[in-house]
């Protein structure tokens, strides 16, 4: 059916959306840029170097992760250069790119663990007044340990909280077990490697003194 004259053509709404939309890389450097300021603003706090503001955001970090909360700029910075990062092709799928779901999962396991990593070695003496003091793993840290310890003992939470870490490197880094594995031989090869070489050296020297 032609068009009456003088009748105005009607966008569709799809048109308007992409006119005014931004694009999906645009988003993700925004995104990515986001993250990198944070990153350096909780690093500046921490640090000292960013005035009353930053005095207060590291008071809240050190609070909420305790020493852990240190880690939060590095984080930071990996989940921007994540966002940069372009979509790789394999031979059987194409794997995903950028920070996924399963990223941001794998970032709040892993301050859980730590957290509670560092807080169940305070002890539960003064447990909650040490965390409130922004030290051990601080208020997330007094919450997941006060959780495993009142249900199984110790060793038992320390297992979980270590098993729980595994799981979000896994998740953080689009690691698998075996990388994981690979990592922890060579970092066990590389300390008795470096044990054996001091021990010789000192072997070395206390015949050369003996002589």
């Amino acid at each position: 059916m032609p068009r009456r004259p003088g009748r105005p053509r009607k966008r569709s709404l799809g048109k308007i959306k992409q006119k005014f939309s931004f694009k999906s890389e645009s988003s993700k450097e925004v995104f990515a840029l986001i993250l990198f300021v944070l990153g350096i603003v909780f690093l500046l706090s921490l640090l000292g170097w960013a005035g009353g503001f930053g005095q207060w955001l590291a008071s809240i970090i050190r609070l909420i992760f305790g020493y852990p909360g240190y880690l939060l700029p590095l984080f930071m910075f990996g989940l921007g250069v994540a966002s940069f990062s372009k979509p790789v092709k394999d031979e059987k799928e194409e794997k995903p790119h950028g920070v996924t779901a399963s990223n941001w999962i794998g970032v709040l396991l892993f301050f859980l663990a730590l957290c509670g990593i560092f807080q169940l070695f305070v002890g539960r003496i003064n447990s909650y007044e040490i965390a409130k003091e922004g030290l051990g793993g601080g208020i997330l840290g007094y919450i997941m340990s006060s959780v495993f310890i009142s249900i199984m003992d110790f060793w038992a939470s320390l297992l979980v909280f270590f098993g729980i870490l595994l799981i979000s490197l896994v998740l953080t880094f689009s690691l698998r077990m075996s990388q994981i594995i690979n990592f922890v031989g060579l970092l066990t090869y590389y300390y008795e490697f470096k044990s054996a070489f001091f021990s010789s050296r000192h072997i070395g020297f206390l015949f050369l003194k003996a002589k």
